[in-house]
């Protein structure tokens, strides 16, 4: 067997982590976003390199997939951008929370990763490895606050992160309520408790909707 040659220059080794975050997204896509039992061996054979090598790039799964969270947030951050851009200024709120929710709620794997940043990704991680993640999220969601604020008269200094914050937390709790075990389902289907159930495709926006709405 042919010996795995580690990277050495800066545009190999960058372009290996690549390969790991696309191979490690892949696994938990396959996997209908559970982490639970994956390892640094599953991780590391489906990327195709020695568990050594991956402990070159990632020191836990938890790290790998914080920087798949940051790589999906990018995406989802431009995506919003340009959105709000294309609203014009001082947009409605209703057209403003379609902006938002529409731009976030076909990114599946991105929603699953919010679910789990806390309870699970954030458990396991040096304090170096949060710092670094923390400043890395703060600076990238840092210029959608600020268009955020440009866009919406009724957002002060600061209310773009708090607002972002706020959509983050409406996001992960509603997708939480959204999705019923199967036993919680049949009960709400055939006991005559619709009014229970939540859509998150209706509900993010209308939510957003009435925070600005409401906003002081």
């Amino acid at each position: 067997m042919a010996r795995q040659r580690r990277a050495r220059a800066p545009e190999d080794k960058a372009a290996r982590r690549a390969e790991i975050l696309s191979s490690a997204t892949r696994l938990f896509d396959a996997r209908g976003g559970c982490l639970h039992d994956l390892t640094m061996s599953a991780l590391a054979r489906s990327a195709g390199l020695a568990k050594g090598t991956l402990y070159l790039y990632f020191r836990t799964k938890e790290e790998i997939f914080l920087a798949v969270v940051l790589d999906e947030m990018q995406d989802w951050l431009s995506e919003l951008d340009a959105a709000i851009v294309a609203l014009g200024a001082a947009p409605a709120p209703e057209d403003a929370a379609a902006a938002m929710s529409d731009t976030l709620l076909h990114r599946t794997r991105l929603l699953r990763l919010l679910g789990l940043l806390h309870p699970v990704l954030e458990q396991n991680l040096a304090p170096d490895v949060i710092v670094d993640f923390k400043l890395q999220l703060t600076g990238m969601v840092a210029g959608t606050a600020r268009l955020l604020e440009e866009r919406f008269p009724q957002l002060g200094p600061g209310d773009g992160m708090r607002l972002l914050m706020r959509l983050h937390a409406l996001t992960v709790g509603m997708q939480l309520a959204a999705r019923p075990t199967p036993a919680v389902a049949k009960v709400l289907a055939e006991h005559g408790v619709a009014q229970l159930e939540l859509d998150l495709v209706t509900e993010l926006p209308a939510t957003i909707a009435a925070l600005l709405r409401g906003w002081r």
